[in-house]
């Protein structure tokens, strides 16, 4: 639209899309500047995908993010420095570091530290989101690449962020 002001009628806040930090920050939000948010012409992707792949190879791929899915929730439980915040439908989950001496208000504010340290350092893009009114990681397993390493390398990292937000804060 010419006139920006006119996407203001759209302007709509969904913690998982549009955080009101992102504005602060200077994170560039798709909701607000599309009707579609931050969908394109997505029925081209899919039809492509079929086409190339076959139904069962991409079945195949899309099942084998949802088993990591649930292998990354095993590892989440079987940490005490992170906390699970329900079981995944699918490929996506919630999860945050958790502190169990440090406060629900200190430990909001360090998880979205963490969010952002791993973003702009180019180690992890995680979503933030709220959930029961306390600040969670998102992350949704997409590419069928992504294996088990990878993912503990990221909730290593987020451990290690995490401890050293809290050391600094203290």
């Amino acid at each position: 639209m010419r006139d920006r002001l006119a996407f203001e009628a759209i302007r709509f806040h969904t913690d998982y899309l549009n955080p009101k930090e992102n504005e602060q920050a200077g994170v560039l939000d798709l909701v607000t500047k599309s009707i579609q948010t931050t969908r394109r012409f997505d029925g081209l992707k899919p039809f492509v995908s079929l086409h190339a792949l076959g139904r069962r190879r991409l079945a195949a791929m899309i099942d084998s993010t949802v088993d990591l899915a649930t292998v990354t929730v095993a590892m989440i439980r079987d940490d005490p420095d992170l906390e699970l915040a329900m079981e995944p439908f699918l490929n996506a989950l919630l999860f945050r570091y958790h502190r169990g001496n440090v406060s629900d208000a200190v430990l909001d504010a360090v998880n979205s530290t963490i969010r952002n340290r791993l973003l702009i350092s180019g180690q992890a893009l995680l979503a933030r989101t709220t959930f029961t009114g306390r600040i969670f990681l998102k992350i949704t397993l997409l590419n069928p690449r992504t294996k088990r390493h990878h993912i503990k390398t990221i909730l290593t990292r987020v451990k290690q962020v995490g401890d050293e937000v809290l050391r600094v804060s203290r």
